[in-house]
C-alpha cells in the first residue's frame, strides 16, 4: 500500500503572530530544536506585550486561569513556577543535552533577541551558557548561578571555602584570634579542653592524673597501694575512721582501686552500679541508724554522701604523690651518687659511701608518709651535699655554705667517728626492735692515741679531734630516719605545750580579750587540743603576742637518753672500753640538743595535724 506523505505548512514566525492577533487557529507542528531559544524569548516578549502565559493560551483557544488566578497573579507574582533549586536533575539534563545538540550550528544560539527595553528599543543581550556545579553546603542555587555569571565557574573557590571550614588548625586560628584567652577557658574552648573531651576517661581523673601522674596497673602495685590504705585507717591516722570507729574490708578497698584505676570509674558511678563489689565502703556513720529501717515509709530519704570512698580516694591520691616523689628522688640520688663516685678516688671512703647509698635507698623504699622521705631526703644531703655548680666564665660564683659536719669530713675524722661503736643505722634499728644489737667490741687503744693519728692545722689536738668526731656522730644519729621516727612517735605522744605573753601580749590581753584563756599555759599534752584552742594559740603567735614552747617534760627527755644510752653504751669493764664508754655518752649527750632541733622541725608538721 502506499503511504502518503502529508506535508504541513510550516509558516514563519510573523505569520504565527499575525494568525494570533486575528484569533485564528492554525495548526503549529511541533518546535524543532533550532532556533529553540530564540522562540522561547519571543514567546516571553509576547507575554509581556499582550499580557498572556501559557496558562491562559496553550494555543489551543482554552483559556487556562481564571480572573480570580489573573488578579492574583498580578497582585503577588507567579509563585507557582519551580524554583531553581527545586528543579528535577532530569529537566537540567535535558537543558543541557538540548543546548549541546544546538551547538555551534545556530549562529544566534547565544543571543535573546527581541526583548524590548523600558524606551522600546529591542536589545540583544548575550546570555551565558549555564554549566551545571556541584552544589555545595550553605550555598544557595540562586547564589551559585549569580556567582557563576560574575566570576565563571566558582567550583575551585567552593571546594577551598569547604576545605577550609573541615580544617581544624583554621578553626583553632580563628577562635584565638577573635576571643581572649580567658574567655576560651571560661567557655571550654582551649586544646586542652579538646583533648580531655577526645579521651574517654572522667574530666576528674584527668585532672588529677596531671598531677600525681597516670596510676600503675598490675596487680603487685594495688595489693601494695590498699595495704597502705588499710594500714592508715586502721592505725587511726585519718580523723574520719578514727572517730567513727567504721570497721573496712580490705579485699573492698582492692576492688575499688581496680575499679577506679583500671576500669576509669569514678566514685557516683561505682556507688551507684558498682555497690555490691564493695559494700562496706558505702557505710555513713552519720546514716547508720536510718539504714537500719530501709523500709519504713515514714523515713525522710537523706542524700548519700559516700564519704568512706571520697576519703578513699584522698588516701589514693597521697600515695601517689608519696610513689612520685620517691621515683624522682630515686632518679637524682642515683644521678648524685655516680658524680660523688667520680670525684672520690679513696677505696675505704668510696665503700663507706656505697654502704650509707644502699642503705639510703633501702630507707627510701620502705618510707611511708611524706615526713620518712623527708628523713630520708635530709641523711643524703648530709653524707652527699650538693656539689659546686659549674658556672660559665664572666659569671658570679654563689658562695657555698659550709657546715661544721662538712669541714669535720673533709678533715679525715670520719674515720674516728666510725670507732664509737655502732653507726647511726644500727642504733636506730635498736631503738625500733627491728634487730637485736650485736656485741660491741672495743678498739683496743685509747680515744686520744687514735685522734692523736688525724691532728691538723684546724684540729690541731687530739681534744679537738675528738670534740669534731663527736659532733659527726651526733649529727649522723639525729638525722637517721629509723631515730627521727622514733622519736617522732614519742613526740606525738608525750610532748606538752607551754605559752607565755609577750610584753606587748602582757599590755593588750585582758580578762575580756579572746587570748585571755591561752594567756598563761603550762605543759599542757599536746593530744589534749581538741577544739580551736590551738588555732588561737596560733594566731596569738603570729601576732606577737604569746611565745610558745613545744618540748618533751625532762623526765621524758633523760628516759629516753637512758635509752640511747643502754644500746649505744659497751658493756664491756675494760680500761679501754671505759674510755671510749665516756665518748659515747658525750655523743648522747649531743644528740639532745639535736633532737631539739628536729622538736622545732616537727612543730610544722604539728600545725598542720591540728
Amino acid at each position: 500500500m502506499e503511504q502518503r506523505v502529508i506535508a504541513e505548512d510550516v509558516l514563519d514566525e510573523d505569520d504565527y503572530e499575525l494568525l494570533r492577533d486575528n484569533n485564528v487557529y492554525h495548526h503549529r507542528p511541533k518546535d524543532s530544536k533550532k532556533f529553540k531559544r530564540l522562540k522561547k524569548a519571543q514567546r516571553d516578549s509576547d507575554e509581556d506585550r499582550y499580557g498572556l502565559s501559557d496558562d491562559e493560551f496553550d494555543g489551543s483557544g482554552k483559556g487556562g486561569r481564571t480572573a480570580e488566578e489573573k488578579l492574583k497573579r498580578s497582585l503577588f507574582g507567579d509563585d507557582e513556577g519551580v524554583p531553581l533549586e527545586d528543579m528535577p536533575e532530569e529537566e537540567e539534563q535535558e537543558e543541557v543535552e538540548e543546548d549541546a545538540d544546538i551547538g555551534d550550528e545556530d549562529e544566534m544560539a547565544d543571543f535573546i533577541v527581541d526583548e524590548d527595553d523600558d524606551d522600546g528599543t529591542q536589545v540583544r543581550r548575550k546570555k551565558l551558557k549555564k554549566k551545571k556545579s556541584r552544589q555545595a553546603s550553605g550555598v544557595s542555587s540562586s547564589a551559585l548561578q549569580e556567582a557563576q555569571e560574575i566570576f565563571g565557574d566558582v567550583d575551585e573557590l567552593i571546594q577551598i571555602r569547604k576545605q577550609g571550614l573541615e580544617s581544624s588548625e583554621w578553626r583553632e586560628r580563628r577562635l584565638e584570634d577573635e576571643f581572649e584567652p580567658t574567655v576560651l577557658c571560661e567557655k571550654y574552648m582551649t586544646e586542652k579542653d579538646d583533648q580531655i573531651r577526645m579521651n574517654d576517661i572522667p574530666e576528674r581523673m584527668q585532672v588529677s592524673e596531671e598531677s600525681t601522674g597516670p596510676p600503675p596497673l598490675d596487680d603487685f602495685s594495688i595489693m601494695e597501694e590498699s595495704n597502705w590504705i588499710y594500714s592508715q585507717i586502721a592505725g587511726g591516722t585519718q580523723p574520719f575512721f578514727a572517730e567513727s570507729g567504721l570497721l573496712i574490708n580490705k579485699d573492698d578497698v582492692t576492688r575499688f582501686l581496680e575499679l577506679h584505676h583500671i576500669q576509669k570509674l569514678d566514685i557516683p558511678f561505682i556507688a551507684m552500679y558498682r555497690k555490691e563489689e564493695c559494700l562496706s565502703l558505702l557505710k555513713d556513720p552519720e546514716q547508720h541508724e536510718d539504714d537500719e529501717n530501709p523500709y519504713d515509709t515514714d523515713r525522710i530519704p537523706t542524700f548519700k554522701w559516700h564519704k568512706v570512698l571520697w576519703a578513699i580516694q584522698d588516701l589514693d591520691r597521697k600515695w601517689l604523690l608519696l610513689q612520685k616523689r620517691k621515683s624522682v628522688l630515686n632518679s637524682y640520688y642515683n644521678k648524685r651518687m655516680e658524680e660523688e663516685s667520680r670525684r672520690i678516688y679513696d677505696e675505704t671512703r668510696l665503700n663507706l659511701n656505697q654502704q650509707l647509698f644502699e642503705s639510703i635507698l633501702k630507707s627510701l623504699k620502705t618510707a611511708e608518709s611524706e615526713r620518712e622521705v623527708d628523713d630520708v631526703d635530709t641523711k643524703f644531703n648530709l653524707h652527699f651535699p650538693p656539689g659546686e655548680l659549674v658556672v660559665d666564665e664572666g659569671q658570679y660564683k654563689r658562695p657555698m655554705r659550709r657546715s661544721q659536719y662538712s669541714v669535720c669530713s673533709k678533715a679525715g675524722l670520719w674515720e674516728v667517728a666510725s670507732k664509737f661503736g655502732y653507726s647511726a643505722e644500727q642504733l636506730g634499728m635498736q631503738l625500733s626492735f627491728i634487730k637485736d644489737g650485736e656485741f660491741l667490741q672495743d678498739a683496743k687503744e685509747t680515744p686520744e692515741e687514735m685522734a692523736s693519728n688525724f691532728t691538723c692545722a684546724m684540729f690541731e689536738s687530739p681534744q679537738t679531734v675528738l670534740k669534731g668526731a663527736r659532733h659527726m656522730a651526733a649529727v649522723e644519729i639525729s638525722c637517721e630516719p629509723c631515730v627521727r621516727r622514733y622519736v617522732r612517735l614519742i613526740f606525738m605522744d608525750k610532748a606538752v605545750v607551754s605559752t607565755s605573753p609577750t610584753s606587748d601580749g602582757n599590755a593588750a590581753i585582758d580578762s575580756f580579750h579572746q587570748f585571755a584563756g591561752i594567756k598563761w599555759l603550762r605543759e599542757k599534752p599536746l593530744k589534749k587540743f581538741e577544739d580551736a584552742q590551738w588555732l588561737l594559740i596560733q594566731k596569738a603567735e603570729e601576732e606577737k603576742l604569746l611565745q610558745v614552747t613545744i618540748n618533751l617534760p625532762q623526765k621524758v627527755m633523760d628516759q629516753l637518753i637512758d635509752d640511747c644510752n643502754g644500746r649505744y653504751l659497751s658493756i664491756g669493764v675494760s680500761k679501754y672500753a671505759q674510755l671510749w664508754n665516756e665518748q659515747r655518752s658525750f655523743d648522747t649527750e649531743g644528740c639532745t640538743l639535736w633532737f631539739f632541733v628536729a622538736f622545732n622541725e616537727e612543730r610544722g608538721y604539728v600545725l598542720a595535724d591540728k
